[in-house]
């Protein structure tokens, strides 16, 4: 699945955006302060997003990274592999294009089996979350540029959040066919 988004912001931002929240996420789940310098291809940390801890052990790499051009992020645990891309670039009238994809293994595996609804709420829901994600970094930014921050900003971006979720929730059984 892929979206296309045209954001008021420069590939500085956009980048600023999904690194910090990596550096937040490392500092939450592992206790560790992350340099700039670090964040690069094969960067990777390991976490159990599940409640308190308890869920299965997910690891996070930056499969592809190109500052400003290219962000590509493999979140793998036992039961699945999910694979978040961005691509920038800036467009004639100074926008930023964002063409985001997302492959989730477990359901490109099986989307040709599922009936033609299920596929179609899913791929909505997919996208949804997607879309969001870039829009959330659109809220941070113009946030930012008017001198204030979100009440609760939370650095990883939320599709980081709901897409380890949606693995998890796939592996215990939760999600319905």
């Amino acid at each position: 699945m892929e979206i296309i988004r045209k954001l008021k912001m420069t590939p500085d931002e956009f980048f600023d955006y999904l690194t910090d929240g990596l550096y937040e996420d490392v500092l939450k789940t592992v206790n560790k302060n992350v340099k700039r310098k670090e964040i690069k291809e094969g960067f990777s940390y390991s976490k159990n997003p599940g409640r308190k801890g308890k869920g299965a052990l997910t690891t996070i790499r930056l499969k592809k990274f190109e500052w400003g051009k290219l962000y590509q992020m493999e979140a793998k645990s036992a039961g699945d592999t999910m694979t978040v891309t961005y691509k920038t670039q800036v467009l004639p009238d100074g926008k930023l294009e964002v063409r985001a994809t997302q492959v989730i293994n477990s359901y490109e595996k099986t989307k040709d089996k599922k009936n033609k609804l299920s596929r179609g709420w899913h791929d909505l829901i997919y996208g949804m979350r997607l879309s969001n994600a870039i829009y959330d970094a659109q809220t941070a930014v113009d946030l930012k540029h008017q001198g204030r921050e979100q009440v609760q900003f939370h650095l990883v971006p939320k599709w980081i959040r709901e897409l380890v979720q949606a693995i998890q929730d796939r592996r215990l059984g939760k999600e319905e066919e």
